[in-house]
């Protein structure tokens, strides 16, 4: 009768897999129009609408993906026969992790790919740098070491998975308890109606979470026969225009995406101070 084969160290079992904190990347602008586009606008309806916020990435650890297609053939020894496994992966599939083993002071994750029977019962086990740990097989909370081991390509590593957020992060359940990562521009520019005066628009400024209560608005007045109106960096030019609706396009607004650096924004630098604010606060109240 044929046994496992443990290996004997101490060992410890981590459930879960703790992830990095998010870093930002860029600082980015939302809108309602595109530069040079032919557009729309009723009377009451927004001409210009602008928002800013962040985008993050997330390296985690929850998920791994492999650096190469792979095949890993290994003959594990069970208690009444040798398991005969086939373990493959394709190359920037992400694979869940499910907790950890620490050997020797090193922590492994444990990935379970699906085998050649379409069992997920052996886990792979990596260290932080996403190399395999050969030779050794996780089954059942135990650590088995196959009678032959074969990983093909044997550089095969396991990546951590890189997911990337490029949204309005502040208004994610994540973020509005961790961090906030709204912007600080918050507007639109509102067709107001024409007269033989004037033509009419009215800016409104509102605060960086709450979209449906205004900060702050002015109105604003144009020739009425203009055929460009500009509001600070906004460059319009007027096609069409009557008291119901006018037709209008972008032609520059001054908004530029940002690729962080540090030091070298003004609102990443503000970020940054209302972050270090909420965390001080928020590690008081434990």
């Amino acid at each position: 009768m044929q046994y496992f084969i443990i290996l004997v160290v101490l060992i410890s079992f981590i459930s879960g897999c703790s992830r990095n904190e998010p870093y930002l990347i860029r600082h980015s602008y939302a809108t309602n129009y595109k530069i040079a586009d032919v557009q729309t606008a009723f009377t009451g309806q927004s001409i210009v609408r602008v928002k800013d916020y962040y985008a993050a990435k997330h390296a985690t650890s929850d998920f791994r993906e492999p650096t190469k297609d792979f095949i890993l053939m290994a003959k594990a020894p069970g208690i009444v026969s040798v398991y005969n496994l086939k373990i493959s992966g394709l190359k920037g599939k992400q694979y869940d992790t499910y907790g950890g083993v620490r050997i020797g002071g090193i922590l492994y994750e444990l990935l379970y790919p699906v085998d050649s029977n379409g069992s997920n019962q052996w886990g792979i086990m990596v260290d932080d740098s996403g190399t395999i740990l050969k030779n050794k097989l996780y089954y059942k909370n135990m650590i088995v070491t196959p009678t032959d081991f074969d990983l093909q390509p044997s550089d095969v590593k396991f990546s951590k998975a890189v997911i990337t957020y490029d949204s309005y992060l502040c208004d994610s359940e994540y973020s509005y308890h961790y961090y906030n990562t709204c912007g600080f521009i918050n507007y639109e520019l509102i067709y107001s109606g024409i007269n033989d005066v004037s033509m009419n628009v009215t800016y409104r400024e509102y605060s960086r979470r709450d979209y449906a209560k205004p900060a702050y608005y002015q109105n604003l007045t144009y020739e009425p026969k203009t055929k460009q109106i500009r509001f600070r960096d906004t460059i319009i030019e007027v096609i069409e225009v009557n008291n119901d609706k006018i037709v209008y396009k972008v032609l520059a607004d001054g908004l530029k995406d940002t690729e962080f650096v540090d030091g070298t924004d003004l609102a990443y630098e503000q970020f940054k101070l209302e972050q270090a604010e909420f965390l001080r606060l928020h590690n008081r109240r434990r």
